[in-house]
């Protein structure tokens, strides 16, 4: 059914419609929820899009969508995977519009987000508290995810080579990465085959190559090794290449 309309800068009619009951993407444990959404300006085509909904919008919120269509149009000019649209309508402030990475749900998407134990909030959306560990155990490391191998992936040294080439082209483009969180995972329901793309755009940040060295390849890392946590990898998974990268940037940057 439709939903609203509204209005872009440039008074192109958009008109946004979403399903009588929303399909809910991410729970929005701390900004807010994402949901699926149908779009279409002036009279064209309806586009499959997410929207983002923020719980409350204040001039530092204002302040960090417009920082991260920043960064948005930093990552499509390096070339690094992220997602393929990310804008706002002046009408709508307390929305931001991204491309569906689901493409219409050929792809299950999820983020470590998702695996969230968040006791003083709402918990991620594949948390389970039926597989929670003994209160009394104490978790490595103070890991506030509580992890199930959920997915397949099909494609362990595409998937490999991706990520390191990411991390390559963030560090040598200045983009520091400040949490495992920033990477989504896509994996094609049919084929199995995963990719990864930059989603979660509050934590990454404009910087400088140096100062990427110190974060992103850490954080890489971090999150790559963390995937068999969640799926199931066909055939052997590695992170030789990702540690390989890490090491040639800190010899070539000096560190």
């Amino acid at each position: 059914m439709r939903d609203e309309r509204s209005f872009d800068q440039a008074s192109k009619e958009v008109v946004v419609e979403s399903p009588s009951s929303k399909q809910v993407v991410s729970d929005g444990t701390i900004e807010g929820k994402v949901y699926s959404v149908s779009v279409s300006v002036d009279g064209g085509k309806p586009e499959a899009m997410m929207v983002k909904e923020f719980h409350t919008m204040t001039e530092s919120t204002d302040a960090e969508v417009k920082r991260m269509k920043r960064v948005h149009n930093l990552l499509r000019f390096l070339g690094i995977p992220t997602l393929k649209t990310f804008m706002q309508f002046e009408s709508e402030p307390k929305k931001v519009y991204m491309s569906d990475e689901t493409e219409g749900g050929r792809y299950e998407v999820f983020s470590l987000t998702d695996f969230w134990d968040n006791p003083d909030g709402k918990n991620g959306r594949l948390f389970n508290p039926s597989t929670m560990p003994d209160p009394n155990v104490k978790r490595e490391d103070g890991d506030k995810y509580l992890y199930r191998q959920l997915f397949e992936i099909s494609n362990p040294d595409e998937l490999e080579e991706q990520v390191s080439d990411m991390m390559d082209k963030c560090v040598r483009g200045g983009v520091e990465l400040g949490h495992v969180d920033v990477f989504f995972v896509a994996i094609d329901k049919s084929t199995k085959k995963a990719k990864v793309i930059l989603g979660d755009l509050g934590f990454v940040y404009e910087s400088t190559p140096d100062q990427a060295l110190s974060l992103t390849p850490m954080v890489t890392k971090s999150f790559y090794e963390r995937l068999p946590l969640v799926a199931k990898i066909k055939g052997s998974f590695s992170s030789g290449k990702v540690v390989q990268k890490d090491l040639m940037l800190k010899t070539e940057f000096g560190n």
